[in-house]
């Protein structure tokens, strides 16, 4: 293995790891599975994540889950992300500015929530 691939592959396993602590935060703040741990150690088998062939999260489903808090400032960190569904919740607090690091972001769903301030763009 030479030196650009093994860089390639720290740089790979960096992401993956980056988005499990984001999702595994969110999973933890909001309680989806009461308590217990998530339902694989894989980000992308989670129930309403769907990632890319590349193994990158791109869309979270977390819409109608009676969830409760804050959204996490870290979800700026998911640059992959394409659609974050939100909506239908008890999800309360500022709109983090972080928002504003998704570039590729092309559907945000928070509606129906006790969110303040602006969608950062």
């Amino acid at each position: 293995m030479d030196i650009d691939e093994n860089k390639q592959n720290k740089v790979a396993a960096d992401s993956n790891y980056e988005q499990h602590y984001v999702l595994a935060l969110l999973h933890y703040l909001w309680k989806i599975w009461g308590g217990l741990e998530p339902p694989s150690n894989h980000v992308c088998h989670w129930d309403g994540v769907k990632c890319n062939n590349g193994e990158d999260v791109t869309s979270i489903d977390f819409s109608h889950k009676s969830l409760t808090g804050a959204l996490p400032l870290e979800i700026g960190s998911l640059q992959n992300l394409l659609s974050l569904r939100l909506g239908n919740n008890e999800l309360d607090g500022t709109i983090p500015i972080e928002l504003g690091n998704l570039l590729k972001l092309k559907e945000l769903d928070l509606g129906n929530n006790t969110f303040h301030g602006t969608i950062p763009s």
